[in-house]
């Protein structure tokens, strides 16, 4: 699928409403799916949880609009440091993700994988 194929999706995270686009996500129906996905998985154990590339982007995007107080559009291509995310932030996402998701992270994978995309497909195969 290329990504200019995709549509821009709206999500709405405690109220506020966060559009982003992800070329995994083609149409309101898949959003809304993957919306309830996500909150079925945040009540489930950690051995319960099967992260998809598309979950751990919805989580990141929900993470990162309120870290960093967006309201904004969250492009999952473009690099954190667009956002203004800051060392200190970067490296308490690292331990979110850490706790999230039961792995051990280098404190710099922010940094390492810098935008939204590139670090949900290192996770989804540290997973695997």
């Amino acid at each position: 699928m290329n990504t200019t194929d995709s549509v821009s999706t709206k999500i709405t995270i405690n109220t506020t409403q966060v559009k982003f686009s992800n070329p995994y996500i083609q149409n309101q129906t898949q959003l809304d799916n993957s919306s309830t996905l996500f909150n079925s998985m945040n009540k489930m154990s950690l051995q319960e949880k099967a992260w998809s590339v598309e979950n751990i982007q919805t989580w990141l995007v929900s993470k990162l609009s309120e870290e960093l107080e967006l309201n904004d559009e969250i492009d999952i291509q473009e690099p954190f440091a667009y956002y203004g995310l800051s060392s200190m932030t970067a490296v308490g996402l690292s331990g979110d993700l850490e706790n999230l998701l039961g792995i051990k992270l280098p404190v710099t994978v922010a940094w390492d994988y810098p935008t939204v995309e590139s670090l949900a497909e290192y996770l989804k195969n540290e997973l695997s």
